[in-house]
């Protein structure tokens, strides 16, 4: 039986606070949510990502 292997695209993010009082603000946000703060960065970038508008489809001239 073959082994099916899955890849997927990292990407890899630098996250920088204004402050120690706001990062601990977003830790206590994430907690609250039942996540740990890279949970929660990852989630807010993808809730940005489908945000935007979907790509315009090329010309056809």
């Amino acid at each position: 039986m073959e082994g099916k292997t899955a890849t997927r695209n990292a990407r890899a993010y630098t996250f920088t606070f204004d402050s120690e009082e706001e990062k601990a603000a977003y830790q206590a946000h994430a907690k609250r949510r039942g996540l740990t703060l890279a949970g929660l960065i990852k989630s807010l970038l993808a809730a940005d990502r489908a945000a935007l508008p979907a790509p315009a489809a090329p010309s056809a001239t």
